[in-house]
């Protein structure tokens, strides 16, 4: 359990503060991309009863996170779907010290010849995790969904370290940009066909040797599929190889831009050429669906709050009604450090 001194928040303004937190950054988003998502919105008892919905379907229990830093503290809120809403507000957290505690964090762990991530992971881990750890074991939680704003969206919450075990070696670990943007739903990935894309070459860009290495890795195993490597990777093969036939999985390995500004100011490498976050948005991922998208690539943008929107929530839209992000599925970056 968390030493940091804290409050308990009572119900009525954990939901308050779930409910602003979820209209915030879908605000946010909207701002962003200049799309309407005020259609979206669950309280949260609904939000409680579709994870406790997903729990029984899939048989894990999963916690969502809310993390809110302020000028006197953090707060936390946690929803485990069967159980009544937790919430704390860790005192003496202040956002300026988190934040910057979280950008050195970013540094550490990204340096492989600094050893000093386990303190400052371990410090993170007593703010953000300790408070409510209690509550993770009585529920028997093995995934953690966070569900947090600006600058905290790069925190490798992974990496946070309880002075034994990593966060990773506990819980299944993801990360959204809000519930109310996400569609939910179970999707059994054991058959599924891959197209694993990506160049060790580029004609603007810095060469990566190990792309062809990653990409034989990947295809024909352990996944089933098609690989695409350097000549090949273009937008157009892409498109073409998607419309031919379905890929509930796609990996592109390649370089990737997410700056501050317009979309158009960020962007995917292809071998000859750049799709920027506008351009994406118009590739129909979701006819026919992807499930999982997987963009291994360079840290580019970490800690830049418009440049982590536009990685967050680069395919953000809507598909017949319902929200979805990333094709309707889920996203995994997975930089290279």
């Amino acid at each position: 359990m968390s030493s940091q001194p804290s409050n308990v928040l009572n119900v009525q303004q954990v939901n308050e503060l779930t409910t602003d937190l979820e209209g915030k950054w879908a605000g946010i988003y909207e701002n962003y991309f200049q799309e309407d998502f005020s259609s979206l919105g669950l309280t949260t008892e609904e939000i409680g009863k579709k994870l406790a919905s997903l729990q029984q379907q899939t048989g894990q229990k999963a916690a969502i996170f809310w993390i809110n830093p302020e000028a006197d503290g953090v707060s936390i809120c946690l929803l485990t779907g069967d159980r009544p809403t937790v919430g704390v507000k860790v005192l003496d957290t202040a956002e300026q010290n988190l934040m910057a505690t979280v950008e050195m964090f970013a540094l550490q762990v990204s340096d492989p010849r600094n050893q000093n991530y386990r303190a400052t992971g371990k410090k993170l881990y007593d703010w953000l995790i300790a408070p409510v750890a209690n509550e993770l074991k009585a529920n028997a939680i093995d995934t953690l969904i966070f569900c947090v704003g600006p600058k905290l969206r790069s925190l490798p919450f992974a990496a946070l370290y309880d002075g034994e075990k990593f966060l990773a070696e506990q819980y299944a670990i993801t990360r959204i940009p809000g519930f109310n943007l996400t569609e939910w739903g179970p999707t059994d990935l054991s058959q599924a066909r891959i197209l694993a894309m990506g160049s060790s070459e580029f004609t603007d860009a810095e060469p990566l040797p190990g792309v062809a290495l990653e990409i034989a890795n990947i295809t024909p195993q352990p996944w089933p599929g098609v690989a695409m490597l350097n000549q090949q990777f273009t937008i157009q093969n892409l498109q073409a190889a998607r419309q031919q036939q379905p890929f509930p999985l796609v990996h592109l390995a390649t370089h990737a831009e997410f700056n501050a500004g317009s979309p158009a100011d960020s962007y995917i490498q292809f071998v000859n050429s750049r799709l920027n976050l506008k351009e994406i948005r118009n590739l129909q991922w979701q006819n026919p669906p992807v499930d999982l998208l997987v963009l291994s690539a360079c840290t580019t943008a970490l800690g830049n709050t418009q440049a982590e929107l536009g990685f967050v929530g680069w395919l953000c839209n809507r598909v017949s009604n319902q929200p979805w992000v990333v094709c309707g599925g889920s996203v995994i970056w997975a930089p290279w450090l």
